[in-house]
């Protein structure tokens, strides 16, 4: 998770950095796209670390015999 924590942060901090696909360089002379492509990529990537969470916790509970 921590590894998740650190990438969201690395590319909320320079998206640019992290186009891997070039959607923001294509995209370059189009300022709307390339933000909601940086709010889908910031979005898609809480994801992760929500789902994670939940996924950690789930485990957590059944390790402890809780139901779910």
């Amino acid at each position: 998770m921590k590894e998740h924590r650190e990438k969201l942060e690395k590319y909320k901090a320079d998206p640019e950095a992290y186009d891997n696909d070039g959607r923001l360089a294509r995209n370059k002379d189009n300022p709307e796209i390339c933000a909601n492509i940086i709010k889908g990529r910031i979005k898609g990537l809480e994801d992760e670390i929500k789902n994670f969470k939940k996924d950690m916790k789930e485990v957590k509970d059944k390790a402890k015999g809780k139901t779910i």
